[in-house]
């Protein structure tokens, strides 16, 4: 094959997918089915109309000490040994419709923040992250998005807390003695999405919230469009070097056909992430 014939079949091919590449997505959850995966908000699944689009879920107006989407189902891939991936990032969608106390007198909801947390219940310790406040109720649906990254270290990532123990001049959470970010994410009994942060009393409030669209994907992370390593990038050597890597034969100096770096190679994602780069946009 020629360098002509070669772009031609790869932009034939790179036609039919879609326009982005998103990574390895591990759960999508747009709430539009019959089923949910496990995912329940406050031990429920109950389910609005409304949401961003269609259907979202959620708890009507009744008194709660605060809202909490969670999922503890073993069938979960958010449950049990979560450093089988690299890292991860959680999009979701939410909105505060309604939020008073038992006078109801309107609480603003920027009062609470979301909150990310992993829990390791049979040792009793949690990993956890401090996302932004809530919305205010006119802003409607509002996309928060958190990283968990790399599940493989032992020390906490910056931002991330640990609990499960004391400080004793603080007394704020910790994690107990023994326990580090990586073996806290090794068993994980209950994955959560909160308005209740650890080492926080709360009161009970009048709550109307929702969530939408939940993805938690692995994070790409793109080679370079130089894909033969001889100095020029994004010719047609480069993507004649690109599909023979592909077809097994890569060159000394080729980079990976795990192009997008979510863990498998060869796929329509690595390809598809091939030539957002070699058109200069980013995968």
């Amino acid at each position: 094959m020629n360098h002509v014939e070669a772009t031609i079949a790869a932009l034939g091919l790179c036609a039919g997918l879609a326009s982005t590449a998103s990574g390895q997505v591990v759960v999508h959850q747009d709430f539009e089915g019959l089923t949910y995966d496990g995912w329940t908000v406050n031990g429920n699944q109950e389910i609005f109309f409304g949401g961003n689009p269609g259907s979202y879920m959620g708890v009507g107006y009744l008194d709660f000490w605060g809202v909490t989407l969670r999922n503890d189902d073993l069938a979960s891939p958010m449950v049990g040994d979560l450093t089988v991936f690299p890292s991860l990032t959680v999009t979701v969608d939410v909105r505060v419709l309604q939020l008073n106390n038992f006078f109801e007198e309107p609480i603003d909801p920027s009062n609470f923040n979301l909150v990310l947390e992993a829990i390791d219940y049979e040792n009793y310790a949690s990993v956890f992250f401090v996302g932004a406040p809530l919305p205010q109720l006119a802003e409607g649906w509002t996309s928060f998005e958190f990283s968990i990254p790399d599940t493989t270290q032992a020390a906490l990532p910056p931002g991330w807390r640990g609990s499960g123990a004391e400080d004793p001049v603080t007394f704020e959470p910790i994690l107990p003695p023994g326990r580090t970010w990586n073996n806290v994410l090794q068993n994980v009994d209950e994955f959560r999405l909160s308005t209740m942060e650890p080492g926080y009393f709360y009161s009970s409030n009048f709550w109307e919230m929702g969530f939408d669209n939940l993805v938690i994907s692995v994070p790409t992370s793109c080679g370079s469009a130089d894909f033969d390593g001889d100095g020029d990038s994004g010719t047609d050597l480069d993507i004649e070097a690109f599909f023979a890597c592909l077809g097994g034969s890569c060159c000394a100096t080729c980079g990976s056909a795990d192009f997008d770096g979510d863990g498998d190679s060869g796929t329509d994602l690595d390809i598809e992430a091939f030539f957002l780069v070699l058109g200069g946009g980013n995968c």
